[in-house]
């Protein structure tokens, strides 16, 4: 009986850590790094980079958004969009962006060849 309990323990803890998943997904190269989006921040080191990754991100009507934008280039260009419905808007470090309504953004980063690091963080 214990086994059976254990084994429906595990499989709620998993249903319930994938229900905070946010998704991810871009067409892009990257060669000898990673790329992580987590809560409050997305930070990538590499290679190279080359294409688009992003995730998506929820916010309340009203949340005002504050980011840091940090960067180290050895070569190649990086860019961060924040994409709605209706435009992209690309995002600067120390912009602060105003959520107009509930709903869900993605968040995008691009790299042209880009070899170096980076850190977007944001606060609300």
């Amino acid at each position: 009986m214990n086994k059976k309990v254990f084994i429906i323990l595990i499989i709620l803890l998993l249903i319930l850590t994938g229900c905070n998943v946010r998704s991810t997904g871009g067409s892009f190269l990257l060669i000898k790094g990673d790329i992580d989006f987590e809560d409050n921040e997305i930070t990538g080191k590499y290679s190279k980079f080359n294409g688009e990754k992003y995730g998506k991100y929820s916010f309340n009507e009203d949340d005002k958004l504050v980011f840091d934008i940090t960067t180290e280039t050895n070569k190649g260009k990086f860019a961060f969009y924040i994409v709605t419905d209706d435009h992209k808007c690309e995002i600067k470090d120390g912009v602060t962006f105003s959520v107009k309504k509930n709903t869900t953004y993605t968040f995008k980063v691009l790299g042209d060849n880009h070899s170096g690091s980076f850190s977007v963080k944001w606060k609300k």
